[in-house]
């Protein structure tokens, strides 16, 4: 338990250090750490970039939702192979189906908002 935390308070710290150095480096398209809403920081982030960078971070981001698509299959799987032959647990299983249809009809909605 205090590993977890003690992991999870790093990787806060470096997650915020890396947005302060991008910041330092490109202060032409800084990052507004204090910003009211992650989708309006999004936005101002997407719109401070130009075209090819916007293909090469749409590109990214499908190739990181197929792998997560992926691995969440095979851990149901492996899961569901692990039930089967050292007892019935049901949770991990039902928690990464959960995740799977929230990410399913994340990416669906986003997708059907394109041909509206």
């Amino acid at each position: 338990m205090v590993s977890s935390c003690v992991t999870l308070l790093v990787a806060m710290f470096l997650q915020h250090r890396t947005l302060v150095i991008y910041n330092k480096v490109y202060p032409d398209r800084m990052l507004n750490l204090k910003s009211n809403s992650r989708k309006e920081a999004e936005r101002e982030l997407l719109a401070k970039m130009d075209e090819g960078e916007r293909w090469t971070v749409y590109r990214s981001a499908y190739s990181a939702y197929k792998t997560t698509n992926k691995m969440l299959i095979a851990g149901i799987m492996l899961f569901t192979l692990y039930s089967m032959m050292f007892g019935f647990t049901p949770l991990p299983i039902i928690v990464l189906g959960i995740i799977l249809l929230v990410q399913q009809t994340a990416y669906y909605r986003e997708f059907g908002k394109m041909y509206k």
